[in-house]
Order: C-alpha cells, then sequence, then structure tokens
C-alpha cells in the first residue's frame, strides 16, 4: 500500500447504533424486483433463491446453495393497516400529543377555580378530553380508538378535525382511528415534536403501518429432506402468506371506486388480522 492511499484513510469509531422499524422504502428496495409478487405460484419463485426442488437461483444464477443468499420479494397491501405488533407502542405514542396541532400535550396542572382535581393540558381545547384506546375486535385484530368520556356533552362536528387526516366522520363518543389516517399523521409530525418525543423514548415510525409485506427467501422455508434431495417442504407460514394474498384480492375485486370510511375500517380489519396470524406462525411478532 503507498503512502497515498495510506493517507485517505481515516480513523473512526461507532458511536450509537439506532434501530428502527423498516420503512416502506426499504421494504421495497430490499426486495428482489420492483414488482410485488401478487399470486400464491410466486411465494416459492425461482427469484427468491435455494433451495429449489429443482433449477437454479434466477436472481444471482447459482445451482449451489451455499453461495445463494437467498432474496426478498414483498406483498403490497391494498389498505394500509396497523403492524399488528406495534400497535401498543404507537397508541402510547400517539397519547402525548394533541391529534389537531401535532404539538406535544403539556402537563396535567392543579385547577382550583372551578374545583376540578386536575387536567390534561391540550395545546387545543376541544381536544383536550379526547383519549386513545386500543380494542380488539371478534377477528383478534386491535386497531386505535379514540374516545370522549360519556358524561362530557358531544358537540355537533367533534370528529371534524380528523378529515385532513382522511375522513370526516363520527357522531358518537367513541371513533375508530384508521391506520391511512395514522399514517398523515405520523407524516404531519413536526421536527419539534419529534424531538420532544425522543426525549420521551418515542420516535415516530412510518413502520408503524404496514403497505407492503415483506415475503422471505426461500432459504428461510422450512426444508425436507427426500432421498438426499432438499426440496421445500408445505411450510405453514407460505400457507398464510397465501392467505394474506387471497384475502388482498378480495378486497381488490370487491371495489366499485374509493371505500369510503366504513369500507376502510371492514377492509383493514380484515387484512390486519390476516397479517396478524402470518406474524404469529412466522415467529416475527
Amino acid at each position: 500500500m503507498d503512502e497515498n492511499s495510506q493517507s485517505s484513510i481515516f480513523d473512526g469509531e461507532i458511536t450509537g447504533i439506532r434501530f428502527g422499524l423498516a420503512t416502506q422504502k426499504e421494504i421495497c428496495t430490499a426486495s428482489i424486483s420492483d414488482c410485488p409478487i401478487s399470486h400464491s405460484s410466486q411465494l416459492t419463485n425461482p427469484f427468491l433463491g435455494l433451495p429449489l426442488e429443482f433449477g437454479k437461483c434466477e436472481s444471482c444464477g447459482t445451482s449451489e446453495a451455499g453461495k445463494c443468499e437467498g432474496h426478498f420479494g414483498f406483498i403490497h397491501l391494498p389498505i394500509p393497516i396497523y403492524h399488528p405488533s406495534h400497535i401498543s407502542e404507537l397508541k402510547r405514542m400517539l397519547s402525548l400529543i394533541c391529534l389537531k396541532c401535532l404539538k406535544l400535550k403539556r402537563n396535567k396542572i392543579q385547577i382550583k377555580s372551578n374545583g376540578v382535581a386536575e387536567r390534561l393540558l391540550s395545546c387545543c381545547e376541544e381536544c383536550a378530553q379526547i383519549s386513545i384506546r386500543e380494542v380488539k375486535n371478534t377477528d383478534g385484530a386491535c386497531f386505535l380508538e379514540l374516545k370522549l368520556p360519556s358524561r362530557s356533552r358531544l358537540r355537533d362536528g367533534c370528529w371534524n378535525f380528523l378529515e385532513r387526516y382522511g375522513f370526516r366522520y363520527g357522531d358518537d363518543f367513541t371513533r375508530p382511528l384508521l391506520p391511512c389516517e395514522v399514517m398523515q399523521i405520523l407524516k404531519r409530525i413536526p421536527a419539534e415534536t419529534r424531538k420532544k418525543l425522543s426525549g420521551k423514548g418515542y420516535f415516530p415510525q412510518d413502520g408503524y403501518i404496514l403497505q407492503q409485506l415483506p415475503v422471505p427467501p426461500n432459504c428461510l422455508s422450512v426444508p425436507v429432506v427426500s432421498d438426499g434431495i432438499t426440496v421445500m417442504s408445505s411450510d405453514l407460514s407460505i400457507s398464510m402468506l397465501k392467505k394474506v394474498l387471497k384475502q388482498a384480492e378480495v378486497i381488490r375485486s370487491s371495489r366499485s371506486g374509493a371505500p369510503n370510511f366504513d369500507a376502510h375500517k371492514d377492509e383493514a380489519t380484515s387484512l390486519q388480522s390476516m397479517v396478524d396470524q402470518y406474524l404469529q406462525v412466522r415467529g416475527t411478532a
């Protein structure tokens, strides 16, 4: 090595590593193809690497298992869903901010003038009494719901401020918060609020909402050995991915236009239930 090449090498040290949820862009970038998987036959596609029943990997061209690292694909979901593994964390984070102005809520203070013991200060008065809770439906899918105290006076248009994130909907004390609305909220959280949230250990990430589902390489499926030849087994996780694909196709084929609020809710919960079951089987939930 000559002196010129030595002088261009600088000393350095790693001062920290930050882990986060994969973004939608990262999931697509990690995929071997820009085209999403849309049919169950593609779930053991030769493009996803070895092992295969016969033939070679159509991505790197090798037929030797030790030389193929495997290649990811992805499924594009027809509607955003909550990441089943991170709903509780998302709920805790969103509970810290005012959903109207997206600023951090202030601490509770003592109110003496009107006899109220204490009150949570929100930046916007009309949002001060709104709480967020995690609800599970009959299919086992969890979603977030906004709630006003049942003793409070229900004002006309009390949920109208949410229209900026998706839908002007709701005339009751509770209202579902759709994944597509949370996606918009996460995108719009200002830098100052993000900084304050990080001080409390929360980091807004678009990975809280799934719209692309990674499909793992063939090498991560369970193989069986028959007559000395390695072939793909009937992996239960592949069966669950087939159900996800089928449900996605049911949603697409049932639409005759843009989905309304109720359709968004029903589609998201049904698809999320399938994805949750897949993640449980896969062992990544």
